[in-house]
């Protein structure tokens, strides 16, 4: 392989890297907002969440496509074989470690916060119910002192 070629390799690894390390301060960004009840940032931080995955999508395929091209596949395997056949890119490896982790710990965070923002849906789930059945269970005075009921189960069409 040639210098250039694990260059290559090192450059992509490191801006896979880069991304995921974004993405997790994003992550993180959203858990806060999510325990906050900071909605509006959510929707602020759902673009740039959609920018770093294309990014690191296109990183990863880069990577992988240099790791065919060196001969020893693609994925974790591939980059595993990779290493095994450079030993000496110590640089290179702790890239590898470290992007190991840091998208570790982007898994683990947005499993967290998509339970955390199930849970809240839940929460509101209930508590819409229990609103519209005290709803439905108060009666409201109409006009002609009959008794009315704004959420009435009729169908539109009998109106």
């Amino acid at each position: 392989m040639t210098p250039g070629a694990r260059a290559d390799i090192a450059t992509a690894l490191a801006a896979e890297r880069a991304a995921v390390e974004a993405l997790v301060a994003v992550l993180a960004a959203e858990r806060e907002a999510l325990g906050g009840g900071q909605h509006d940032h959510l929707d602020r931080a759902a673009p740039r969440k959609r920018e770093l995955l294309i990014s690191l999508a296109a990183a990863d395929q880069k990577r992988n496509r240099l790791l065919e091209q060196a001969g020893v596949g693609h994925g974790r395997s591939g980059m595993e074989a990779w290493l095994d056949i450079h030993a000496t890119d110590d640089e290179v490896r702790r890239n590898w470690r470290a992007l190991l982790q840091v998208t570790e710990r982007a898994r683990r965070l947005n499993e967290e916060n998509g339970a955390f923002s199930s849970a809240h849906m839940h929460a509101n789930e209930q508590a819409l119910s229990a609103l519209l059945t005290a709803a439905r269970s108060t009666g409201v005075y109409g006009p002609g002192g009959r008794t009315l009921n704004p959420l009435s189960s009729r169908p539109l069409a009998s109106a």
